[in-house]
């Protein structure tokens, strides 16, 4: 329940010391009744104008210190993005001047596996307790059926001591969160990473 928030506070940490862009390609994040504009040019347009040259530049917007492209209004039409088309788009990613990309994303993206295995880490997010533990075991399972064994040396699990209850709707919530529990989680995962100390699950 706090993916889209978790990602966008990680971004805004990265985006301190480095260029950093925020995608959502998740079904019903809500992320546009929070901090979308409705007329402004969205991750569906970009996937429609891929072949037209428009700088990624042009479907960019900010808020609250994190660099981001709308997602679009209707995720079914995410289903209709092939294997050319994701090879376009994680062209248009790597020859960005973007040094860091965080994409949410749904389970059910068709082109899932292939973005996944271009990633350099995935993260997941859980609750301590064995039933969060079946569940990642089945999803890092199907991963190394999809992607190979390897693909778990990308994976790590950070477990959230919080959530949405006491959260509360404000023109400023990312700020907010991030001054707050959810940043501070941000950050000693991000320590703990270059300290080499995280651990695959």
């Amino acid at each position: 329940e706090l993916q889209m928030l978790y990602s966008m506070c990680l971004c805004k940490q990265l985006s301190i010391h480095s260029k950093t862009l925020y995608l959502n390609l998740s079904e019903y994040s809500g992320f546009l009744s929070l901090f979308g504009s409705e007329d402004a040019a969205n991750i569906e347009d970009l996937f429609s104008e891929l072949e037209s040259g428009i700088p990624l530049e042009r479907y960019v917007q900010v808020n609250q210190g994190v660099t981001f492209v709308p997602p679009t209004k209707k995720p079914e039409l995410l289903h209709e993005i092939d294997s050319n088309i994701m090879s376009e788009f994680i062209s248009l990613l790597r020859n960005s001047d973007y040094e860091n990309v965080v994409i949410d994303i749904g389970s059910f993206f068709p082109e899932l596996y292939s973005l996944l295995g271009e990633c350099d880490k995935i993260v997941t997010l859980g609750r301590e307790g064995f039933l969060n533990d079946y569940a990642l075991n089945d999803f890092e399972e199907n991963l190394v059926l999809h992607l190979g064994e390897e693909i778990t040396e990308k994976m790590q699990n950070a477990v959230l001591p919080l959530n949405s209850a006491g959260i509360w709707k404000s023109d400023f919530i990312l700020d907010e969160l991030f001054r707050g529990n959810l940043g501070e989680c941000v950050r000693e995962l991000l320590k703990e990473d270059e300290c080499g100390n995280l651990q695959s699950e």
